[in-house]
């Protein structure tokens, strides 16, 4: 005799049966469409599923492949921030993952943070690594001359809907407040030291009302004795960073690096980006990521052979052919 299930027991078997959902995945996609002042249909386009598929999703009712789908939402998330002019692809060297790795605890615990040193060594491509695996983040660089609270509040609103800005009938700093109280975000501020000291309190007064975390980049001012002028003689800073990050690079650290870089880049040619890393480590591993970029330029815009795009890369930025051999 058959049991007949009752309209309770029918609605816990509906439930059970859908598959678990990335809730913090939903929110951060919820967030970049408001940001972004995106439609639903817009992101589905983007993703490659129905309107319909999206919604069930975004509503933790989708019962179809909602890993497949999820990653798909990452997918596009991620490029459409790389196509806002972030590189689209990041090599995930030490000094990376590292970066990573402080920018992804400093979310989870809310805290102030600050990592320095030497010119070329990652820093940047860490954060714009953790930009793209973390949707959620907001990277912004600074300079000399956006360095005020006016220039950091309108680095802030690049990634937020002019349009709902103007209809909300708010300040810039107020209306920055609203959209970040409570959503968790990490703000990544490149070239901190290019930052006025009102706008580094002004940050700070932004993470005490929003509950935010911060992450500082910049340069050290003593690569000796590791000291650093951002927080020295600025009690408020110096207190309110707790957790800084110095990495020192050994000679075998930046060899490695470097090699990785060039390997990633162009692989046809281990032993060439081996002995290049070799002459370009000690100057920092910046040179190794200018020539991988300038010679995949030269591949892509002026149609060179990979070897012949190396060689002129490489003597733009000092390299003598004739120290490398492998190319020869």
């Amino acid at each position: 005799m058959t049991q007949t299930q009752t309209p309770k027991q029918t609605a816990e078997t509906s439930v059970s049966s859908i598959p678990r959902h990335d809730a913090e995945l939903i929110a951060e996609t919820g967030a970049f469409l408001a940001d972004q002042g995106k439609k639903q249909t817009e992101l589905a386009k983007m993703v490659g599923v129905s309107p319909s598929q999206l919604n069930a999703w975004l509503r933790q009712k989708y019962r179809g492949d909602v890993p497949g789908l999820e990653e798909k939402v990452r997918q596009a998330i991620r490029q459409h921030r790389a196509s806002r002019g972030l590189v689209k692809e990041v090599i995930p060297t030490p000094m990376v993952n590292a970066v990573h790795g402080m920018a992804e605890r400093l979310t989870r615990t809310g805290l102030i943070g600050l990592i320095y040193g030497a010119h070329g060594i990652g820093k940047t491509a860490g954060l714009i690594y953790h930009s793209l695996k973390a949707p959620n983040a907001i990277y912004f660089p600074v300079t000399k001359w956006s360095g005020n609270i006016a220039g950091v509040e309108r680095g802030l609103m690049a990634f937020f809907s002019k349009y709902e800005w103007q209809v909300s009938g708010k300040c810039r700093g107020d209306f920055l407040t609203s959209k970040l109280v409570g959503s968790r975000r990490l703000l990544m501020v490149d070239g901190a030291d290019n930052l006025t000291i009102n706008a580094r309190h002004w940050l700070l007064d932004l993470a005490e009302q929003t509950g935010g975390a911060i992450l500082f980049a910049c340069g050290p001012s003593n690569l000796a004795t590791g000291d650093h002028q951002f927080v020295r003689g600025d009690k408020r800073l110096s207190s309110a960073v707790k957790l800084a990050f110095n990495p020192v690079f050994s000679e075998d650290d930046s060899r490695e690096t470097a090699t990785a870089i060039l390997t990633a880049q162009f692989p046809q040619f281990p032993a060439w980006s081996e002995q290049l890393a070799g002459l370009v480590h000690a100057k920092g591993v910046g040179y190794a990521v200018a020539i991988a970029a300038i010679a995949a330029d030269f591949v892509q815009h002026s149609r060179l052979a990979p070897d012949k795009a190396l060689s002129q890369s490489a003597t733009l930025c000092g390299v003598k052919l004739s120290q490398v051999p492998a190319l020869m």
